[in-house]
């Protein structure tokens, strides 16, 4: 906390000629470059994954649970474990986003108060 009437030196240091940096201390620039860097890698391992699939189409049989499956390519069964991976994924990373989401808008109402 400052006292009334001192700087907020840390403030000052941080603005840039754009303003304020952005969360994490990114530039808008630095951040598309972090999401398209992030983009490429996706990409990238998508087309690893889709060639290791489609080399992977010999029959199987699947036991899961209460189910039993004769002679399904393997490439369903993977695609299945892919989908059923990224549900979990999402739903993981669900949480976080939106407690994000709510402490930035709180920082955000705190900030307009304070000015």
């Amino acid at each position: 906390m400052h006292r009334p009437g001192e700087q907020d030196q840390d403030r000052n240091r941080s603005e840039g000629p754009e303003g304020p940096p952005a969360p994490e201390g990114l530039t808008p620039e630095q951040r598309r470059r972090r999401t398209m860097a992030k983009v490429v890698v996706a990409l990238a391992l998508l087309v690893l994954f889709i060639l290791f699939i489609t080399s992977n189409t010999d029959p199987v049989d699947v036991s899961f649970v209460f189910v039993d499956l004769d002679n399904i390519p393997l490439i369903w069964v993977f695609l299945g474990c892919a989908l059923f991976g990224a549900l979990v994924a999402y739903l993981l990373g669900r949480p976080g986003r939106r407690d994000r989401r709510k402490y930035t808008k709180e920082l955000e109402r705190r900030l307009k108060e304070r000015d």
